[in-house]
């Protein structure tokens, strides 16, 4: 063969044809994952913070982890003032020690933990449904919905933190619901606004032309095709959206 023979190369090896897996996103994003180590232990550590908090509130289980009811106040066991010490110390008792009014910390921490989590979750799974649902519409759509909503968005980030707080509690009294609520009230703007840029990126693309095209409507483009290839940036900053709600909190 020399160089200007227009002939095809055959690329099989004794009558095998080659072969290419076909690409699997999932299972690459997860061959990704478990090479990063910072990752891998990251995650391991708040799997384990979370099943041991969430561990309190099985039968059995629960009562050999927190070994002792957070709100019992022992005076004999109170701390002389000094952090990490206690008149008596850490123990089988009390894993962590006591604080000044001898009250267990290890079952402290944990009880906090796990109501602290709780919100956290709630919070950014109803604040992402916000998110993703008026992002979408205000990207995808734009014109009035689009100035509309993004005029929403501003008027409440220009609320501050503090007084949307004060308003729900002080209206529906001081407990986790009120609390919960004034969180997603404030926290959906941002990551509106980022799912609304990724909208824009990826309304104008050859495959959502051809979506149109086939026929189908406004609320499945939305729903199979764009949502699906959008939503990465709303992913990525998850994490840190969990610990703000929980410093929020």
């Amino acid at each position: 063969m020399n160089a200007a023979d227009p002939s095809p190369i055959d690329l099989t090896s004794a009558g095998e044809a080659l072969t290419v897996d076909a690409f699997n996103p999932r299972r690459d994003a997860w061959k990704r994952f478990r090479r990063n180590k910072v990752a891998m232990v990251g995650t391991t550590w708040a799997l384990f913070i979370s099943f041991i908090a969430v561990a309190t509130v099985i039968p059995g289980l629960g009562s050999w982890i927190q070994r002792v009811s957070p709100t019992k106040i022992d005076l004999t066991l109170r701390s002389d003032g000094k952090l990490g010490c206690t008149l008596e110390g850490p123990s089988k008792a009390h894993w962590l020690g006591c604080d000044l009014l001898g009250r267990d910390l290890w079952s402290r921490i944990l009880n906090g933990a796990r109501i602290s989590m709780a919100i956290a979750l709630a919070t950014i799974i109803v604040s992402l449904l916000f998110a993703i649902t008026l992002g979408a519409i205000s990207g995808y759509l734009g014109g009035v919905s689009d100035a509309i909503i993004m005029r929403i968005a501003d008027i409440f980030s220009a609320v501050p933190y503090f007084a949307v707080v004060l308003a729900f509690t002080s209206t529906f009294g001081n407990s986790i619901v009120p609390l919960a609520a004034a969180i997603v009230t404030i926290g959906w703007m941002g990551s509106a606004r980022l799912f609304r840029a990724s909208v824009l990126q990826t309304k104008n693309l050859d495959y959502i032309e051809a979506a149109r095209a086939s026929g189908l409507s406004t609320s499945q483009i939305i729903r199979r095709h764009i949502t699906p290839n959008a939503i990465q940036p709303i992913v990525s900053t998850l994490g840190a959206s969990i610990g703000g709600a929980i410093l929020s909190e």
